[in-house]
């Protein structure tokens, strides 16, 4: 990754307080779980050439 793209990301996190690579890991850390379950397209399971979607 280049300097220039580095600096950048580290000016946006220093918006939200975190300036040091443990501040960070922390601030992961303490993430809650993101569920994507709505971004991504539903299981289709094929029977006899027949689309069946599967939840």
């Amino acid at each position: 990754m280049k300097q220039d793209e580095l600096q950048k990301i580290w000016k946006a996190l220093s918006k939200y307080g975190i300036h040091t690579e443990e501040e960070l890991n922390t601030a992961i850390k303490q993430m809650k779980p993101l569920n994507i379950g709505c971004m991504v397209s539903p299981v289709k399971k094929f029977e006899n050439e027949k689309t069946v979607m599967v939840k």
